[in-house]
């Protein structure tokens, strides 16, 4: 058991598959992506998706976030109510070889 997990942290992370869409000249995507990782209100993370449709890591923490908040019946009808649904499906189309947004 031990060498398994050795073995496990000794890997280093795949290579991502998809090359990850920036807009031009924007570079701030940690700081977003820490906001949405530690986030626990689908409105600001919904409106960052919104907001970096075109950043696939953006789209793929927001998908992952919602996606954990979805549990919760209260948190459907907000993600509902702030259009998450469509954001998701925008995010989506934006990365349809992404993986990790699908």
């Amino acid at each position: 058991l031990e060498s398994d997990l050795q073995a496990l942290t000794a890997r280093k992370a795949d290579p991502p598959v998809h090359p990850v869409k920036r807009r031009e000249g924007w570079e701030a995507d940690s700081e977003v992506l820490a906001k949405i990782k530690e986030s626990w209100h689908p409105m600001e993370i919904v409106g960052l998706m919104k907001e970096h449709v075109d950043d696939e890591e953006v789209q793929d923490a927001g998908c992952r976030a919602l996606g954990n908040l979805w549990i919760n019946a209260e948190n459907k009808d907000e993600i509902s109510g702030l259009s998450g649904i469509n954001t998701v499906l925008a995010g989506m189309r934006a990365h349809a070889g992404a993986a990790g947004v699908q």
